[in-house]
């Protein structure tokens, strides 16, 4: 049975085995009486009960045995009349490297009452991002699961010199009325290679299409954004087949989201690496997410919908959607465009105004000498920052005014042929 802590009423619960249950197959206590039965097989579990405005409560290592009745009861200690508030989302999105982002973040809580006069606060000790808009207040959020979204955009900088597959930490400090104060971490990974199939074809990544039919661009029944991939409409002992050739330079992992509507045990959607089946699905299986961890090295991933001799069902077809690579040697962009910059270029600095430093990121396609100076409105040298052959590549270096005065100084850099000046402002 479920009772109530205090009271020792019964409570309208729900009892999860963890680990176990799949396609919601979790049971419910009669909320008259709050007893519960599951048949289960033998063995041992860990069962997680849950219920509105309750306190979780996980009771591990239950044994199960043969043709015996293993009874648990279980108190759940009503939640406080107070807020509870934690992170429930944001909408930053896949932000690149020298992105400025609006991010609204959304709160929920759990508590038992109210959270009134929200306020949170957002930081990151991470040295490239600079977050020019930090601080927002939040509507009322109910208790016992409400949410609500931040009034005010959080803005923030990513550096163009920040790597890809960069993760960055924030923290968010969060305030309520009745001196209520906690707070919450989350990360948003940046410069992540992604195919969302938002650019509505294939032409981000070199695509290869075999089998009876190819895959084809749909805006129904994506899992995120306007786009997804969809296999073709094929017959009896046919597939529709999706590859890609991936040179992967550092471990990391592959994910993506599928969706699959089809004969149950018959029709598949298969995923090789390498030709090595990795996994299928088959049935009515709404959008999931799989990930996988991919070695340095190159890779073929082979997405493939397979069907056998006889019977269809459902819409008979397989859905993908947001794969997310692991970094690359190569951009895999379909013009066959390589990760290194194309032209030289003066990027910026960041941040920018600055106290005390800054960086200053450039671009080489090629070798050459570079010479990179500072110069105050005067026209006189304060620094000489770079003066010497660079291999190609984005590189960043930090400048430190740490002796200067306030004011606006010129950043001058001569690569070959190729000359620019960028201004920067030093506020002390």
């Amino acid at each position: 049975m479920v009772t109530d802590a205090q009271s020792g009423q019964p409570v309208a619960a729900t009892i999860s085995v963890l680990g176990h249950d799949m396609d919601s197959s979790e049971v419910y206590t009669d909320p008259d009486m709050g007893d519960y039965h599951r048949m289960i097989e033998a063995g041992t579990y860990d069962l997680r009960f849950t219920a509105l405005g309750y306190v979780p409560q996980t009771v591990n290592n239950v044994v199960a045995t043969y043709r015996h009745v293993v009874t648990v009861e279980v108190q759940l200690q009503p939640l406080p009349d107070e807020p509870l508030l934690s992170l429930y989302g944001n909408d930053a999105g896949d932000p690149d490297p020298g992105d400025t982002v609006s991010m609204h973040i959304t709160l929920v809580n759990d508590g038992g009452g109210e959270a009134e006069e929200v306020n949170a606060a957002l930081s990151s000790e991470d040295g490239y991002i600079d977050i020019l808009q930090a601080d927002s207040d939040f509507p009322m959020i109910p208790s016992l699961g409400g949410t609500a979204t931040s009034n005010d955009a959080y803005v923030f900088v990513v550096s163009p010199g920040c790597p890809s597959y960069h993760e960055v930490t924030f923290r968010l400090d969060i305030t309520a009325s009745g001196g209520y104060s906690d707070s919450a971490f989350f990360s948003i990974d940046i410069g992540l290679l992604i195919e969302d199939f938002e650019s509505g074809d294939f032409s981000n990544f070199d695509w290869q299409m075999s089998g009876n039919g190819p895959w084809h661009i749909v805006s129904s029944n994506q899992y995120e954004g306007d786009y997804a991939a969809r296999s073709a409409s094929i017959t009896h002992n046919q597939a529709s087949t999706m590859s890609i050739v991936y040179d992967v330079s550092a471990a990391g992992s592959l994910s993506f989201h599928y969706r699959v509507s089809s004969e149950s045990g018959y029709d598949f959607l298969e995923f090789y690496i390498d030709d090595i089946l990795q996994d299928e699905w088959s049935g009515d299986i709404d959008w999931s997410e799989v990930s996988y961890d991919i070695e340095p090295g190159e890779h073929v991933f082979k997405w493939s919908y397979t069907k056998d001799r006889n019977v269809s069902h459902g819409s008979d077809c397989a859905w993908l959607d947001y794969i997310v690579f692991p970094p690359a040697l190569q951009t895999a962009i379909g013009d066959g465009e390589s990760a290194l910059p194309q032209e030289y270029k003066l990027c910026g600095n960041y941040p920018n105004p600055f106290n005390p430093s800054t960086n200053i990121v450039f671009a080489l396609p090629k070798a050459d000498h570079v010479e990179l100076q500072v110069f105050d409105l005067l026209g006189r040298k304060v620094a000489i920052l770079i003066d010497r052959d660079m291999p190609a590549g984005e590189h960043s270096v930090t400048f430190d005014g740490s002796d200067l005065a306030s004011g606006i100084y010129l950043y001058k850099l001569q690569a070959g042929t190729y000359k620019s000046t960028q201004k920067m402002v030093l506020l002390k």
